[in-house]
């Protein structure tokens, strides 16, 4: 069978398929009036006839555009007439998803210079009023030169929009959820640190502490068990991680560090006491060849 045909994109000249879901596809491409890389995703026709779907479309968009962060995937141009499309920056690597599919699990201190510069990116958008909602590894950018990157706002929310989805409904990836996500409550910034002490205890592990076969038995696990002890899961985690990534994951969101910001400079303070190595340098090393 033969290749899709490459869809035609005025102003952009479209080079390869890069990802396909259900929902869009992403592609490499040249914007023919700056000469720039970027990646096309292009919502899938029989999907963008959808009203609700266009809707979400253009509040995800109108979200991402307002975050201007070296940690957040930066979007350059929308369209969201016959085709709906987003040119956003083209990056060189993967998701953390890749690389976590590919190595296992990160050493402490990189896991914690993801999670840092997560929260950095997270931290914008907080002080937009906008939650994420769906932090994960997929979500989670990584560049060749050792930059992270925040992606896809898709199901964001800010504090004074009108929901677009039913009240009491459940948004988001089971098992990187909050509690007060899992059990579609209200909720804040503090959630979107729930998401990332997830996604740092499995950097750190290799596994989901929550994950099960069955969406309904992570979300209960999620709200009533604490993850499993990094400590009796690696005794070589440094205990100064180890307390952050608990914090991260208090049940109560008023349990958690205050704000992503905090946070993050907790996280700082941490890399300092490991040796203060320049994590991006790190990162770009062990990205480039993984070794002791």
């Amino acid at each position: 069978m033969s290749a899709a045909p490459l869809p035609a994109l005025p102003g952009y000249e479209v080079k390869r398929l890069l990802a396909r879901g259900g929902m869009a596809a992403v592609y490499a491409a040249v914007d023919t009036r700056t000469g720039r890389a970027v990646a096309l995703k292009r919502i899938l026709p029989e999907v963008a006839e959808d009203p609700e779907f266009r809707s979400r479309f253009v509040h995800e968009v109108r979200l991402h555009s307002q975050l201007k962060h070296p940690n957040v995937l930066e979007l350059f141009e929308f369209g969201e007439g016959s085709e709906l499309f987003l040119s956003m920056e083209l990056i060189d690597g993967g998701t953390l998803r890749t690389v976590l599919d590919n190595l296992g699990r990160l050493p402490p201190e990189l896991a914690l210079f993801v999670a840092a510069e997560t929260l950095k990116g997270l931290g914008c958008a907080h002080e937009r009023g906008i939650v994420h909602r769906d932090v994960k590894p997929q979500n989670v950018m990584v560049t060749r030169t050792g930059a992270v990157k925040v992606a896809d706002f898709g199901i964001s929310k800010t504090s004074q929009m009108t929901r677009l989805t039913q009240t009491g409904s459940v948004i988001g990836t089971p098992a990187y959820m909050s509690p007060e996500q899992a059990t579609a409550t209200h909720l804040d910034a503090r959630s979107d640190l729930f998401s990332v002490g997830v996604m740092l205890h499995e950097s750190l592990t290799g596994s989901n502490p929550f994950l099960t076969d069955n969406p309904a038995t992570t979300l209960r696990r999620i709200v009533d068990e604490e993850p499993p002890s990094l400590f009796l899961r690696d005794p070589s985690i440094p205990a100064g991680v180890e307390a952050f990534c608990e914090k991260l994951l208090r049940k109560r969101p008023e349990a958690r560090f205050a704000s992503a910001a905090a946070a993050a400079k907790a996280a700082a303070a941490e890399l300092a006491v490991l040796g203060g190595t320049d994590g991006a340098v790190l990162f770009r090393a062990f990205i480039a060849g993984p070794g002791p």
